[in-house]
């Protein structure tokens, strides 16, 4: 911590982004205990995955007085997960994206949620659906943004966009 707090001014934004294995094992890999040290000095920004554990931390995340979260949803649809690969159970992750939301809204935690609109294989229904979802969880401390889909170079939405069109 020392070398940080003598590099930084104190309030400084701490943004922790990073792949969800770091996240998954908040306590095991002391994650926990290195925030804890910080969350005074610094202000903390999340960048979260769904999957990333964040439920077995809930608490400890909120005695760090975040400043924010920003968590990619993405879709709420089942059959978009799954083409976008987000996870094995889509099911269980819109529940827990749920659930997130929810706790979030509850507690007042700053939270920006993103959103895809347009993934290949979208219809009407899907979008008005992936509009509800986010209707549902509308609040002051919740900003909701969606994106259209973009097929950047080198990803197989790209390389494999004939199958999409």
């Amino acid at each position: 911590m020392y070398a940080l707090t003598n590099i930084y001014p104190h309030g400084t934004l701490l943004t922790l982004a990073g792949s969800n294995h770091l996240f998954r094992n908040w306590r095991k890999n002391g994650l926990m205990d290195i925030l804890r040290n910080y969350s005074n000095y610094f202000r903390l920004n999340f960048n979260l995955g769904i999957e990333s554990g964040w439920e077995y931390e809930w608490e400890d995340i909120l005695k760090l007085n975040l400043w924010n979260i920003f968590v990619g949803i993405e879709s709420c649809d089942v059959n978009t997960l799954f083409r976008m690969k987000k996870s094995k159970n889509p099911k269980l992750y819109i529940e827990k994206a749920s659930d997130f939301l929810s706790r979030c809204k509850k507690e007042g935690v700053y939270t920006f949620a993103s959103y895809i609109y347009g993934y290949p294989g979208h219809t009407i229904k899907d979008i008005d659906k992936l509009d509800k979802f986010m209707l549902n969880y509308s609040c002051d401390n919740i900003v909701q943004i969606g994106f259209p889909c973009e097929a950047y170079p080198g990803t197989e939405l790209l390389l494999n966009r004939k199958l999409y069109e």
